[in-house]
């Protein structure tokens, strides 16, 4: 071979080894770049204190990690079965003090990566602010209630934009315009904000509800921002509102980083939605005698195509689960957490979650929510002995919807509200929640046949019955909706809640005169009950239904009243005071709420056909 031949080819190689080099270097650098850690920050004084860092886009050919200038200790560290992810275990002291760590990657093709991990101080928690049965919530769809900054409505990381022509699409309801009508909510006479979840849910469709997170650290940015979020929770704290925030675990949207690129194919159950396969039985679910190879199966089905569903018996995704719970908690002072579909998690995770959160905080409330019209307490009572825990009643919206109807026999609807709290001890039923619609069921007015009298009754019933009432946002406004239309069609936007709508229902501008009504009656008895708390955290005695007459009490030290419930279609009930001689003793008047009407002498009291009377008794 001729010198110069030869002196080409080592050129040539030498050439062809640096254009690697360097596009392993550049390709090092934009991963670099888009490195990411999550949590990116932990605390101090945390008894929490071993975590699992997932870094996305890791560098690659990792050869070390070290974490300088902290006394963060490093466990262990190891590539997910995609590399672009890595684990990295870590133990934090407790009495650590607040600092940036340095996370330092090492690699065998290009300079050291340093990533910050910062550890804050823990800030105070407010005062707690318990549920009890003395509340009552008022649960909306933070997309569909009031669009309070226009600006994040179309933004172009997000592949839904605001589109309001389109019923599962997004409207563009925000942090924002919740913030601006607080004080509705407020006056409406509700204790308790409850929303559902904030966290990204950026999907190509199916994410105006964000039950599919794509993101479990950041806030949707159509909805606003951690600021904003934090904003939200504080000033309901200043003006006297508790704060309920729904979490979703047992499922991801198929756009999130760990599906997508697939960190591993132990995270799920399937990488594909099987058509065939029937949706969750959520009722099989919290069957106390259902095999448990039929749960299994129900857990692990995916409720839509794009919600891959997590396997939570692999122990490394429980505990990421946890963390994030941890973190979203520490980071925006929550109190009261509600698990959506609580039961398709398995009870391992509720198992450890209450554990975990019952070791890390003393204020704090659960509500389970399992769509499943059975009685499940005999499920969660093992699950969730750790912390006070609500459970939201499916089996009351289920018997209400049809106890006052026309349709339906008076005698038997009147049974059905006394037999349905025979299935409950009585410290049981107080920590119901009882509804009468919610963003999974047909709105209440629809149910009631849209008929004010009825809702009237299924109001009144409500909101006097033992237990936790929930309002879902419009129902002050007789909003429809029927569920087999789609269940965006019980997700309709708020009247009001953007700009240049034709009606207003925050300033009643537009507003019929029947649903102007119906609101005034609904803010009455919201107010009148949320001044009067003992009464419902009190004594419930209930009495055997005469034909389509049923009546209960409920009373405190201090007050007592009787609630009729006329179910007749067309006879008006006369009092007959011998009926209720252990009840009216010591009294010698009353008034009915509802229609405001003042009784002198009980005998005097009349219930008229399809109707309910409340009375105070006083003496």
């Amino acid at each position: 071979m001729y010198p110069s031949c030869t002196f080409t080819i080592r050129r040539l190689s030498m050439f062809i080894r640096l254009f690697i080099s360097v596009g392993l270097l550049i390709t090092t650098l934009c991963q670099a770049q888009k490195l990411s850690i999550s949590p990116a920050n932990w605390w101090v004084q945390m008894k929490t204190d071993k975590l699992v860092l997932v870094v996305e886009n890791a560098p690659i050919g990792i050869s070390d990690i070290s974490i300088n200038n902290s006394e963060i200790e490093l466990i262990k560290h190891y590539p997910a079965a995609n590399p672009a992810f890595h684990f990295i275990e870590i133990e934090i002291p407790y009495d650590i003090k607040a600092h940036t760590a340095n996370i330092v990657f090492k690699t065998d093709f290009a300079a050291s990566v340093s990533y910050p991990f910062r550890i804050y101080k823990r800030n105070e928690r407010n005062p707690a602010q318990s549920l009890s049965s003395s509340d009552a919530i008022y649960q909306l769809i933070p997309d569909r209630f009031c669009n309070g900054n226009k600006k994040n409505d179309n933004i172009m990381s997000y592949f839904e934009k605001k589109d309001r022509l389109n019923p599962t699409g997004i409207h563009g309801g925000d942090i924002n315009g919740i913030l601006s009508k607080l004080d509705y909510i407020k006056d409406l006479g509700c204790t308790t904000l409850e929303i559902l979840p904030v966290t990204e849910s950026n999907l190509m469709m199916n994410s105006y509800k964000r039950l599919a997170s794509t993101n479990f650290y950041k806030v949707d940015e159509r909805l606003g921002n951690i600021g904003l979020y934090k904003q939200l929770i504080d000033s309901c704290q200043s003006l006297g509102l508790k704060f309920i925030q729904s979490f979703v675990l047992h499922q991801i949207g198929n756009k999130h980083p760990y599906f997508q690129q697939m960190i591993d194919t132990d995270f799920f159950h399937g990488t594909t939605y099987d058509f065939n396969s029937p949706l969750p039985d959520f009722s099989v679910l919290t069957d106390p005698y259902s095999p448990e190879s039929v749960k299994k199966a129900n857990r692990q089905s995916w409720n839509k195509p794009n919600f891959p569903t997590l396997n939570q018996e692999n122990k490394l995704v429980r505990q990421l689960l946890i963390q994030q719970v941890i973190w979203w908690i520490e980071t925006t002072g929550l109190r009261n957490l509600k698990i959506e579909q609580a039961a398709r998690n398995t009870p391992q995770l509720i198992k450890e979650l209450y554990s975990s959160l019952n070791l890390e905080y003393d204020d704090l409330t659960l509500v389970v929510d399992n769509q499943s019209p059975t009685n499940q307490g005999i499920y969660w009572e093992n699950l969730t002995l750790d912390l006070p825990t609500f459970i939201v009643n499916y089996n009351y919206p289920s018997i209400l919807s049809n106890a006052f109807s026309p349709y339906e026999d008076a005698t038997k609807g009147t049974a059905a509200l006394h037999k349905m709290q025979l299935q409950f001890a009585p410290s049981d039923l107080l920590l119901n929640i009882n509804l009468l619609d919610n963003h999974l069921l047909n709105r209440a007015y629809t149910n009631a046949d849209s008929d004010q009298a009825q809702l009237v009754m299924m109001l009144g019933h409500l909101l006097c019955s033992p237990g936790l009432p929930s309002i879902y946002y419009g129902t002050e406004w007789q909003m429809k909706g029927f569920k087999s239309k789609g269940i965006s069609n019980l997700a309709k936007d708020f009247p009001g809640g953007w700009m240049n709508d034709n009606t207003n229902a925050f300033t009643g501008k537009g507003m019929s005169e029947s649903q102007k009504r119906f609101y005034l009656q609904m803010t009455k008895l919201l107010n009148w009950r949320k001044e009067n708390p003992d009464l419902f955290t009190g004594e419930f005695i209930h009495l055997l239904p005469q034909s389509d007459i049923y009546a209960f009490v409920r009373k405190s030290s201090e007050q007592t009243i009787l609630v009729i419930i006329n179910n007749s279609a067309n006879t008006t009930y006369h009092f007959q005071e011998d009926d209720f001689s252990d009840i009216i003793n010591n009294y010698n008047r009353c008034t009915d709420l509802i229609t405001d009407d003042i009784y002198l002498k009980f005998k005097d009291i009349i219930v008229r056909n399809k109707s309910i009377a409340i009375l105070t008794l006083q003496k």
